[in-house]
C-alpha cells in the first residue's frame, strides 16, 4: 500500500474519531442544559432537500448537463440539494456557506448544536463543525464573507485539508498540484469554463470534487440503486 493511501486511511480514522468525540461532547452539553434540540433553519434562498427516491429526482436544468449523473447521485445521497422551483442551478457559483454544508455532509461530520447556552459564530453550524474537525483552519472562510462565492482555490484547499490536515496547503498553485496528485482534481477539470484559481467554483464542480473526496476516504456508497 502506498504512503499516500496510508495517510488517507489514517486521516479517515482521525475524522471518525473527531466526529464521535464531538457527538459525545454535544450530547453532554445537551443533557446538562436540559434544552430541546433546535431546528436548524436554512437561510432564505437556500436549496431544499429533494426527493428521497433516486428515480424521483428530476431537475429542469440538469438533463443533458455534463455532471447530470453525479448531481442526481449527490442529491440522492444527501450531500447536495435542489431549489424549490425544481432547479439545481449546476452552473451557478457555489457560496462558501453552501459548500461548508455540502462538505460536512460528505464527511459525515456531526453539526454543532446551537442553543442559548452555546453560541455558534454567525449562527451557522457547518463552518464551526468543520473547524472542530480540524478541516477549516483559523482565517479560512471569514464569517463576513460566508455568503460570497467560493473560489476554486478555496475549494481545493478544503479538499486537501480533509485528506491531510497536517499538510499545510500553501499557495494556490501548490494547492492545485496537491489536489491533482491526490485525485481531487483532474489535469483538465471537465466542464470548467475557466482554469483561474481565483474564479468561483460552480455547484456542479463542487459536487464532483466532494464525490472524489468521499471516494478517497472510503465514504462513498456504491452507485447501485
Amino acid at each position: 500500500m502506498s504512503k499516500s493511501k496510508i495517510r488517507m486511511q489514517r486521516n479517515r480514522l482521525k475524522l471518525l474519531f473527531a466526529a464521535s468525540s464531538i457527538v459525545l461532547m454535544r450530547r453532554i452539553i445537551f443533557l446538562t442544559t436540559m434544552l430541546s434540540l433546535p431546528v436548524v433553519l436554512l437561510p432564505a434562498g437556500s436549496p431544499v432537500w429533494a426527493a428521497a427516491k433516486h428515480d424521483e429526482i428530476h431537475f429542469s436544468d440538469v438533463e443533458g448537463h455534463w455532471a447530470e449523473e453525479s448531481i442526481v447521485e449527490a442529491v440522492f445521497s444527501g450531500i447536495a440539494s435542489g431549489y424549490e422551483d425544481g432547479t439545481f442551478k449546476p452552473d451557478r457559483a457555489v457560496s462558501r456557506r453552501e459548500f461548508t454544508a455540502m462538505l460536512a455532509s460528505s464527511l459525515q461530520i456531526p453539526l454543532v448544536i446551537a442553543s442559548n447556552m452555546e453560541k455558534v459564530a454567525d449562527d451557522d453550524p457547518y463552518p464551526q463543525s468543520l473547524k472542530d474537525a480540524g478541516i477549516i483552519q483559523e482565517g479560512d472562510l471569514p464569517a463576513e464573507g460566508i455568503d460570497q462565492g467560493l473560489l476554486r482555490s478555496e475549494m481545493m484547499k478544503l479538499g486537501v485539508s480533509a485528506l491531510e490536515p497536517e499538510a499545510a496547503p500553501g499557495q494556490p498553485e501548490e494547492i492545485k498540484k496537491k489536489a491533482q496528485a491526490a485525485g481531487l482534481l483532474e489535469n483538465d477539470q471537465e466542464g470548467q469554463a475557466s482554469d483561474s484559481l481565483e474564479s468561483t467554483a460552480t455547484r456542479a464542480e463542487a459536487v464532483i470534487m466532494l464525490q472524489r473526496l468521499q471516494n478517497l476516504l472510503g465514504l462513498r456508497e456504491s452507485s447501485h440503486y
